[in-house]
């Protein structure tokens, strides 16, 4: 590349000189990116009941002592397009009206919906994040997902609610965030820190 500056008699017009193979007719060849595609290994996490399970060779995932008496009430949707709010709860169930022994339970309009039954679960992976999920079955092809996140630095929960989305009729999803989902770092006795539970709603655009 050479500068050779400003022509004195075309002030504001500025001339460089770019050499090249590539300035040569088929000197050079056109190319494509390509993005790369990075796979997420699955966390393959064999149930041990309804509030655990074991990744072989790293732990038992046990969600005992992070699990609430009842449920995490009243969660609004993150999601604009649906206004319901929902109740949660994990290995055990709980009573709300027409939902009975329910892990999830839906609240829109007025009216009480059956999203996942307590004894109607499974695990899995979410197959984008690797992550662990949980499966609920609930009344008229109602599904709730439960994406277990791992962080070995949160003693307590965070409950997240994204909810129905319009993509996905019937299915309603959520993700609790805590060091219990980490492999081997929580037992039903606990961990070496008291749990705090709180619960939060995100934007859409954050999941």
């Amino acid at each position: 590349m050479d500068a050779q500056g400003e022509n004195p008699s075309l002030p504001s017009f500025y001339r460089f000189t770019l050499t090249s193979i590539c300035a040569c007719p088929g000197g050079c060849k056109a190319t494509t990116y390509q993005p790369t595609t990075v796979t997420v290994p699955p966390i393959i996490c064999v149930p041990k009941d309804a509030c655990s399970c074991e990744v072989e060779g790293r732990g038992i995932i046990d969600l005992h002592s992070i699990a609430k008496d009842g449920a995490w009430m009243d969660l609004p949707s993150a999601t604009p397009s649906d206004p319901s709010t929902y109740s949660l709860a994990v290995c055990s169930g709980f009573n709300d009206g027409p939902c009975q022994n329910a892990s999830c339970c839906q609240t829109r309009n007025g009216s009480k919906y059956m999203c996942g039954r307590a004894n109607a679960f499974s695990f899995g992976n979410n197959q984008n994040t690797g992550n662990v999920i949980i499966t609920y079955l609930g009344d008229n092809s109602r599904i709730t997902i439960v994406e277990l996140i791992c962080n070995k630095y949160l003693y307590g929960v965070l409950v997240d609610a994204i909810g129905e989305k319009t993509e996905t009729v019937n299915i309603y999803y959520f993700t609790l965030t805590t060091r219990c989902a980490c492999p081997g770092l929580c037992s039903s006795a606990g961990h070496d820190k008291p749990a705090a539970y709180s619960t939060r709603t995100i934007p859409p655009d954050g999941l």
